[in-house]
Protein backbone atom coordinates (compact mmCIF):
# COMPACT_ATOMS: atom_id res chain seq x y z
CA UNK A 1 0.00 0.00 0.00
CA UNK A 2 1.54 3.45 -0.90
CA UNK A 3 1.62 6.43 1.10
CA UNK A 4 -1.82 7.98 -0.78
CA UNK A 5 -3.26 5.08 -0.36
CA UNK A 6 -2.58 4.81 3.37
CA UNK A 7 -3.91 8.61 3.95
CA UNK A 8 -6.94 8.40 2.12
CA UNK A 9 -8.12 4.94 4.30
CA UNK A 10 -6.90 7.44 7.70
CA UNK A 11 -8.77 9.85 6.26
CA UNK A 12 -11.82 7.61 5.69
CA UNK A 13 -11.79 5.98 9.25
CA UNK A 14 -11.39 9.48 10.45
CA UNK A 15 -14.74 10.53 8.98
CA UNK A 16 -16.32 7.68 10.18
CA UNK A 17 -14.77 8.59 14.03
CA UNK A 18 -16.08 12.16 13.55
CA UNK A 19 -19.42 10.70 12.79
CA UNK A 20 -20.13 8.66 15.47
CA UNK A 21 -17.83 11.10 17.94
CA UNK A 22 -20.02 14.11 16.87
CA UNK A 23 -23.47 11.61 17.10
CA UNK A 24 -24.32 11.94 13.28
CA UNK A 25 -24.35 8.26 13.14
CA UNK A 26 -27.90 6.94 13.92
CA UNK A 27 -30.46 4.53 13.08
CA UNK A 28 -33.20 5.52 10.68
CA UNK A 29 -35.57 3.16 12.75
CA UNK A 30 -36.28 1.43 15.88
CA UNK A 31 -34.53 -1.31 16.46
CA UNK A 32 -35.79 -4.74 15.88
CA UNK A 33 -36.24 -7.33 19.06
CA UNK A 34 -34.22 -9.62 16.73
CA UNK A 35 -31.04 -7.72 16.53
CA UNK A 36 -29.13 -5.90 19.42
CA UNK A 37 -28.03 -2.29 18.45
CA UNK A 38 -24.13 -2.84 18.69
CA UNK A 39 -24.68 -5.61 15.42
CA UNK A 40 -26.65 -2.78 13.64
CA UNK A 41 -24.04 0.04 14.77
CA UNK A 42 -21.26 -2.59 13.85
CA UNK A 43 -22.71 -2.97 10.24
CA UNK A 44 -23.60 0.76 9.74
CA UNK A 45 -19.82 1.79 10.85
CA UNK A 46 -18.62 -0.63 7.85
CA UNK A 47 -21.43 0.50 5.40
CA UNK A 48 -20.53 3.48 5.85
CA UNK A 49 -17.13 3.48 5.34
CA UNK A 50 -17.92 1.58 1.95
CA UNK A 51 -19.30 4.49 1.00
CA UNK A 52 -17.06 7.29 1.99
CA UNK A 53 -13.90 5.06 0.68
CA UNK A 54 -15.65 4.93 -2.69
CA UNK A 55 -17.53 8.08 -3.12
CA UNK A 56 -16.56 11.87 -2.43
CA UNK A 57 -18.85 15.05 -2.20
CA UNK A 58 -18.67 16.41 -5.34
CA UNK A 59 -17.86 20.21 -4.30
CA UNK A 60 -19.16 21.51 -7.95
CA UNK A 61 -22.40 20.03 -7.94
CA UNK A 62 -24.21 23.12 -5.87
CA UNK A 63 -27.79 22.62 -4.01
CA UNK A 64 -30.44 24.57 -5.26
CA UNK A 65 -31.07 26.61 -1.90
CA UNK A 66 -27.79 27.83 -1.60
CA UNK A 67 -25.87 27.62 -4.76
CA UNK A 68 -23.26 26.07 -2.50
CA UNK A 69 -22.30 22.66 -2.56
CA UNK A 70 -23.65 20.53 -0.21
CA UNK A 71 -23.06 20.72 3.20
CA UNK A 72 -20.36 18.02 5.02
CA UNK A 73 -22.36 18.66 8.48
CA UNK A 74 -25.03 16.49 6.74
CA UNK A 75 -26.06 13.60 9.24
CA UNK A 76 -25.33 9.57 8.22
CA UNK A 77 -27.94 7.13 8.93
CA UNK A 78 -28.68 3.49 8.59
CA UNK A 79 -31.79 1.19 7.78
CA UNK A 80 -33.03 -1.20 10.24
CA UNK A 81 -34.44 -3.17 7.52
CA UNK A 82 -32.50 -4.80 4.52
CA UNK A 83 -33.57 -2.66 1.00
CA UNK A 84 -35.09 -4.90 -1.31
CA UNK A 85 -32.06 -4.30 -3.51
CA UNK A 86 -30.02 -6.87 -1.32
CA UNK A 87 -29.48 -10.98 -2.14
CA UNK A 88 -32.16 -12.80 0.71
CA UNK A 89 -28.91 -15.21 1.45
CA UNK A 90 -27.37 -12.10 3.62
CA UNK A 91 -27.74 -10.17 6.66
CA UNK A 92 -24.50 -7.80 5.15
CA UNK A 93 -26.79 -5.42 3.16
CA UNK A 94 -28.41 -2.18 4.39
CA UNK A 95 -29.84 1.29 3.29
CA UNK A 96 -26.71 4.58 3.86
CA UNK A 97 -28.00 7.33 3.88
CA UNK A 98 -26.38 10.73 4.24
CA UNK A 99 -29.30 13.73 4.90
CA UNK A 100 -29.07 17.53 4.56
CA UNK A 101 -32.50 18.42 5.88
CA UNK A 102 -31.84 22.47 4.83
CA UNK A 103 -30.83 21.47 1.76
CA UNK A 104 -34.10 19.02 1.78
CA UNK A 105 -31.56 16.62 0.14
CA UNK A 106 -31.03 12.87 1.01
CA UNK A 107 -28.26 10.70 -0.31
CA UNK A 108 -29.24 7.06 -0.29
CA UNK A 109 -27.11 3.85 -1.17
CA UNK A 110 -27.33 0.55 -1.06
CA UNK A 111 -24.22 -1.61 0.18
CA UNK A 112 -23.57 -5.22 0.15
CA UNK A 113 -20.65 -6.10 2.43
CA UNK A 114 -17.76 -8.79 1.64
CA UNK A 115 -15.96 -10.78 3.80
CA UNK A 116 -15.27 -9.10 7.14
CA UNK A 117 -17.15 -6.10 6.36
CA UNK A 118 -14.20 -3.82 5.30
CA UNK A 119 -15.16 -4.18 2.00
CA UNK A 120 -17.99 -4.06 -0.01
CA UNK A 121 -20.04 -3.16 -3.24
CA UNK A 122 -22.92 0.21 -3.66
CA UNK A 123 -25.75 -2.20 -5.56
CA UNK A 124 -27.96 1.17 -5.91
CA UNK A 125 -27.52 4.83 -5.52
CA UNK A 126 -30.54 7.07 -5.72
CA UNK A 127 -30.83 10.50 -7.86
CA UNK A 128 -29.60 12.69 -5.25
CA UNK A 129 -26.42 10.68 -4.48
CA UNK A 130 -25.53 10.59 -8.26
CA UNK A 131 -25.88 14.43 -8.27
CA UNK A 132 -24.02 15.28 -4.86
CA UNK A 133 -21.29 12.48 -4.83
CA UNK A 134 -18.81 11.08 -7.65
CA UNK A 135 -16.82 8.27 -7.55
CA UNK A 136 -13.03 7.67 -6.43
CA UNK A 137 -10.87 6.59 -8.73
CA UNK A 138 -7.60 4.99 -7.62
CA UNK A 139 -4.26 5.48 -9.31
CA UNK A 140 -4.96 2.63 -11.16
CA UNK A 141 -8.43 2.77 -12.06
CA UNK A 142 -7.36 6.02 -13.50
CA UNK A 143 -4.11 4.85 -15.60
CA UNK A 144 -5.92 2.73 -17.23
CA UNK A 145 -8.60 4.90 -18.73
CA UNK A 146 -5.92 7.70 -19.74
CA UNK A 147 -5.90 7.58 -23.62
CA UNK A 148 -3.68 10.38 -24.54
CA UNK A 149 -1.12 11.65 -21.55
CA UNK A 150 0.22 14.86 -22.19
CA UNK A 151 2.96 15.84 -19.34
CA UNK A 152 3.10 19.62 -18.06
CA UNK A 153 5.80 21.99 -19.42
CA UNK A 154 8.17 22.70 -16.53
CA UNK A 155 8.18 26.63 -16.00
CA UNK A 156 11.10 27.76 -17.07
CA UNK A 157 11.26 30.11 -13.47
CA UNK A 158 10.28 27.26 -11.39
CA UNK A 159 13.35 25.06 -13.39
CA UNK A 160 15.47 28.48 -12.46
CA UNK A 161 14.60 28.48 -8.93
CA UNK A 162 14.70 24.75 -8.12
CA UNK A 163 11.24 24.85 -7.46
CA UNK A 164 9.50 20.94 -7.12
CA UNK A 165 6.61 18.90 -5.92
CA UNK A 166 3.83 17.44 -6.49
CA UNK A 167 0.83 19.23 -7.56
CA UNK A 168 -2.87 17.98 -6.53
CA UNK A 169 -5.45 18.61 -8.62
CA UNK A 170 -9.65 17.63 -8.11
CA UNK A 171 -10.68 17.33 -11.75
CA UNK A 172 -14.38 16.15 -13.07
CA UNK A 173 -14.09 14.30 -15.97
CA UNK A 174 -17.80 14.90 -18.40
CA UNK A 175 -19.77 11.94 -19.72
CA UNK A 176 -17.39 12.38 -23.12
CA UNK A 177 -14.11 11.62 -21.12
CA UNK A 178 -13.42 15.92 -20.96
CA UNK A 179 -12.43 17.27 -18.03
CA UNK A 180 -15.47 19.61 -17.50
CA UNK A 181 -13.80 21.62 -14.18
CA UNK A 182 -10.62 21.06 -12.70
CA UNK A 183 -9.50 22.99 -9.01
CA UNK A 184 -5.97 22.74 -7.87
CA UNK A 185 -6.13 21.55 -4.12
CA UNK A 186 -2.44 21.99 -3.22
CA UNK A 187 1.02 22.13 -4.63
CA UNK A 188 3.70 24.94 -5.20
CA UNK A 189 2.61 28.16 -6.99
CA UNK A 190 5.04 28.09 -9.46
CA UNK A 191 4.04 24.86 -10.59
CA UNK A 192 -0.08 25.22 -10.63
CA UNK A 193 -0.52 26.99 -14.28
CA UNK A 194 1.43 24.45 -15.74
CA UNK A 195 -0.26 21.26 -13.91
CA UNK A 196 -3.89 23.14 -14.91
Amino acid sequence: MNRAQVRIRIHNLLIVLACIAYGTLSLAAQQSPSKPTSGLQDLAIQAIHVVVSQEALNSFSPEPKTGKPLSTKGKWLVADQAPSACPKTTESCVKVLYRVPEAEVSCEWVVLLEGDGSQGNILEQNRDASQYFVQKLNHRETTNQVLVRKMPTYPPIALAAHVTGLVELQVIVDQDGKPSNVTIVRGPEMLRASSM
